[in-house]
């Protein structure tokens, strides 16, 4: 007879006593539903990060726009300044050439004064020369006579035949002579420098001075006129300067006109 030994039939540990499956009191639409919720708040996570990003960029954009905007007005405003500046450069051009003109005017109206003070300085030194021609002119003419008168004594004496008197009187009349000769020298030195200076109407340099005097008032006078068109002398020249102008105008088609030969008038005979 055969012995069946007593096996121990406890169940291990951790495995069920049942082979049911133990409930985990969970339904399974419940598991969905909490996948859902939790892709729901991944999706609300993505918006509000998509969100975050659009106003990130938008707030990027407005900077960006504003930025530009305060370029575009201060690139506008430094046209207007820089226009402004270049107004202000032109303007002081203009002044920097009239301040150049008004040197220039100065010059000429200093070159003018020294020239008008030569011209008098002249004047008078002609008239001194003319003076001093006068004056030997007069010891000329007195020693003229006087050797005449001691000619004639010293030819009386000779008749007497007065040596000794007719000896005295020859050196007399050379003295006489010497001093015609060196009086008639001054005179022709003063009268030389009379034709260096001139009168003034032909070669000379009263002439010149004068030339050179009108030159300079007329060059002035030119240079004041474009400063100030409106003054009274430049009206009167541009009226001189229209006036002139017509008589040229004139003058020209009258010339040409008595140039052109002229129709005959009488018949042919044939």
């Amino acid at each position: 007879m055969m012995l069946t030994r007593n096996r121990d039939k406890r169940p291990a540990a951790g495995v069920p006593q049942t082979d049911e499956v133990p409930e985990t009191g969970t339904a399974p639409d419940d598991f969905t539903a909490q996948a859902e919720a939790l892709r729901q708040e991944a999706e609300d996570a993505r918006s509000r990060a998509a969100e975050a990003r659009a106003e990130a960029q938008e707030r990027v954009s407005a900077a960006q726009a504003e930025a530009t905007r305060i370029v575009r007005e201060a690139e506008a405003e430094a046209r207007t300044i820089a226009a402004g500046a270049s107004s202000a450069e032109h303007a002081a051009e203009r002044l920097d050439e009239r301040a150049r003109s008004y040197d220039a005017a100065a010059s000429l109206e200093a070159q003018a004064a020294e020239a008008i003070a030569v011209v008098h300085s002249l004047r008078d030194e002609r008239e001194q020369l003319a003076a001093q021609i006068a004056g030997l002119d007069d010891r000329i003419a007195g020693f003229g006579s006087e050797r005449q008168a001691t000619e004639a004594q010293r030819a009386t004496a000779l008749g007497r035949l007065d040596k000794a008197a007719a000896e005295d009187l020859r050196r007399e009349i050379d003295a006489t002579a010497a001093v015609l000769t060196e009086a008639d020298r001054q005179r022709q030195a003063l009268q030389a420098r009379m034709t260096e200076i001139g009168d003034g109407t032909g070669p000379g340099e009263l002439h010149d001075t004068l030339t050179a005097a009108s030159a300079c008032r007329a060059e002035l006078r030119s240079l004041l006129n474009r400063l100030d068109p409106e003054r009274p002398e430049a009206r009167a020249d541009e009226f001189m300067a229209v006036v002139e102008a017509n008589k040229a105008r004139i003058a020209a088609e009258a010339a040409q006109s008595a140039s052109r030969p002229r129709p005959l008038t009488g018949r042919q005979g044939g």
